[in-house]
C-alpha cells in the first residue's frame, strides 16, 4: 500500500467518523426519564413539568407536556410529583403542543409522554 491509498484511507475514515458524530449532534428527541410537579397549563388540556430533573442533564427546567396517551390520566395527578419517561424534544421539534398552550408555554422544550408514575402527592421538596 502506498501513501497515498493510505492517506485516502485515513481520510475516508475521518469523514465516515465525523458523519457519526453529526448524526449524533442533530438528534431531534431523546427518551429520558424526567422527575418534577406537575401544574396546569393555560388550558384545560396543557400540563406543565415544572421544577424538572434528568439523571441525563444537569439542573433543572419546565417543560411542556405533549402526545399524552389515553390511559395517562394527569389530572388526577395536578400538584404531586411525577416521573415522566418520554421522548423529549425541541420547542420548535415534534408533537404539536395541545390547544390552548400559550405562546410562553409553546416556547418550552416538550416531552411527548410515554408513561408516568407518582412520587409524592405534593410538590415539596
Amino acid at each position: 500500500m502506498n501513501k497515498w491509498s493510505v492517506a485516502f484511507f485515513v481520510a475516508a475514515l475521518i469523514g465516515s467518523v465525523g458523519a457519526g458524530f453529526a448524526m449524533i449532534d442533530r438528534a431531534d428527541s431523546a427518551v429520558a426519564t424526567v422527575t418534577g410537579c406537575l401544574r396546569q397549563g393555560s388550558g384545560e388540556a396543557v400540563f406543565l413539568l415544572r421544577s424538572a430533573t434528568s439523571p441525563d442533564e444537569p439542573g433543572q427546567r419546565d417543560y411542556l407536556l405533549v402526545s399524552v396517551p389515553s390511559g395517562v390520566d394527569l389530572a388526577a395527578a395536578l400538584n404531586h410529583r411525577i416521573s415522566i419517561v418520554g421522548e423529549i424534544h425541541a420547542a420548535v421539534d415534534g408533537p404539536e403542543p395541545p390547544p390552548g398552550a400559550n405562546t410562553v408555554e409553546r416556547a418550552l422544550r416538550r416531552l411527548a409522554v410515554q408513561s408516568m408514575s407518582e412520587i409524592a402527592a405534593s410538590c415539596a421538596p
